[in-house]
């Protein structure tokens, strides 16, 4: 099962951040999944990957890249250093 994770987590990324138009990213992922020995999963994958492209925009506006991209103890000595804002 974590291959098939880690194949919709390179399908997110084509999807949110890489451009990828979504018929290919999402295609390419199943077609990926099922080259692989995975067929049994491929619905699972396009389902998810579809709702992906439906939802994810949203979810990723809607995150803090620059405290996402900070690690915890940097992000907290800058807090104590400079304050939350």
């Amino acid at each position: 099962m974590r291959t098939v994770r880690d194949l919709i987590r390179i399908g997110a990324g084509q999807l949110l951040f890489a451009g990828t138009p979504p018929h290919a990213a999402i295609d390419t992922t199943v077609k990926l999944a099922a080259n692989n020995g995975y067929s049994s999963h491929k619905n699972l994958i396009n389902a998810v990957l579809r709702r992906l492209n439906r939802e994810g925009k949203r979810l990723v506006d809607g995150q803090d890249a620059a405290r996402l991209n900070t690690p915890g103890w940097l992000w907290r000595s800058w807090c104590d250093a400079y304050g939350e804002e």
